[in-house]
């Protein structure tokens, strides 16, 4: 399995469970420089904060990177799934 293989079928999941469109998660993953690790942390943050934008350059990227909370949403399930997958390549 090839590793841009394994990015999309996580993207296709990722896009299902935080209820975003296709088109602003693949924006997402190309501004997170094709790093799932960063997009999940980004998801996560987003989720946490109640934030109800999709950031639209790496700068709002950063800043929400950077805002620290309690962290109650969590993408762990897939997060394991990359980590296995990634070894699978």
């Amino acid at each position: 399995m090839k590793l841009e293989d394994v990015n999309k079928s996580l993207l296709d999941k990722l896009t299902t469970k935080v209820n975003r469109s296709k088109a602003q998660e693949e924006m997402l993953f190309s501004l997170c420089d094709e790093r799932l690790d960063i997009l999940f942390d980004l998801e996560e943050k987003i989720k946490n904060n109640h934030i109800s934008y999709c950031p639209s350059n790496k700068s709002e990227i950063v800043k929400i990177l950077n805002l620290r909370t309690k962290r109650v949403f969590d993408l762990d399930d897939l997060r394991k799934e990359f980590d296995i997958k990634l070894w699978d390549v």
